[in-house]
């Protein structure tokens, strides 16, 4: 893998990408494992105000597309504030999930499979980086990551719902997932921030860039 310069931002894009692209399935030698498709174990999704109020838990859950897609910003080592920004044409999420509440006045508790398309799917991160010493090397790590995203519609199919049920849902597609974009973005930027950090934690910073 290239390594670049700490504050040659053209570079650092440009790797980012390549792994994006050329890596996306993993690689051990870094300690990256699976971006496409990205697994993870399990996120809670809590939205206890407004249009939807809902718990959910989805557990064992994928999403697919980020290796069609491009990192439009990478950047931020120098200053300890990484910040990234990746889009994509479609963002596919699916997985088991349980549920409780209700979504535009219609009572959605009971638990099934998702599959949920985002079309131009446009994350922004913000990751404070701090570091820590193992064996005289130093090495970083995201503290407090926060993240929101964007996109221009979708679709979604949860398979305990009638027909009419999920056609309703997605009538509201885009109301209802800006009712619950913070409590979606929190515990993803989590689970986005472990997986960096899984890098981090192979990689030393004084060999993660070149003088």
């Amino acid at each position: 893998m290239e390594r670049c310069k700490v504050h040659d931002e053209t570079c650092i894009l440009r790797v980012a990408n390549d792994v994006l692209w050329n890596s996306y399935e993993g690689n051990s030698s870094f300690g990256l494992s699976s971006i496409d498709p990205f697994n993870a174990d399990e996120m809670k999704v809590v939205q206890d105000v407004g249009i939807v109020e809902i718990e959910a838990v989805i557990k064992n859950f994928s999403i697919s597309g980020f290796s069609k897609g491009k990192f439009l910003m990478f950047r931020g080592f120098k200053e300890n504030l990484l910040q990234i920004r990746l889009k994509t044409e479609a963002g596919i999420f699916k997985g088991p999930y349980k549920v409780k509440g209700k979504v535009l006045l219609i009572p959605v508790t009971g638990e099934g499979t998702t599959l949920t398309t985002f079309h131009n799917l446009d994350l922004i991160m913000k990751l404070p980086l701090t570091n820590y010493t193992r064996d005289n090397k130093t090495f970083l790590k995201i503290v407090n990551p926060k993240m929101t995203f964007e996109l221009s519609g979708g679709e979604t199919h949860l398979s305990h719902l009638s027909s009419f049920a999920n056609q309703f849902i997605n009538w509201s597609f885009d109301i209802v997932i800006n009712a619950v974009k913070d409590a979606v973005s929190v515990p993803l930027v989590q689970i986005f921030a472990v997986k960096i950090n899984e890098v981090f934690d192979q990689i030393p910073y004084e060999e993660m860039f070149i003088n």
